[in-house]
């Protein structure tokens, strides 16, 4: 299933991801009408570099794109 930045509103749910990078399955859970924004934690990140890559793919999935937050707290 390809999403070339979707036209969706923001929905009220804050989703998580698993690793560094975006699985298949999360793209598709994030495209969801009612997920609205992402939260990521120490698991999430490996770089720099890297964390730039990530947050730009979770942004370029849908339009407006979606909120990213952080756990700063040992999460």
């Amino acid at each position: 299933m390809q999403h070339d930045s979707l036209q969706l509103p923001r929905g009220p749910i804050m989703a998580d991801i698993s690793s560094l990078t975006l699985t298949q399955e999360e793209k598709e859970r994030l495209c969801h009408p009612t997920v609205g924004s992402v939260i990521l934690f120490s698991r999430n990140y490996e770089s720099t570099e890297q964390l730039q890559a990530l947050t730009a793919e979770i942004h370029d999935l849908r339009t407006p794109p979606l909120l990213i937050s952080v756990d700063h707290e040992g999460g």
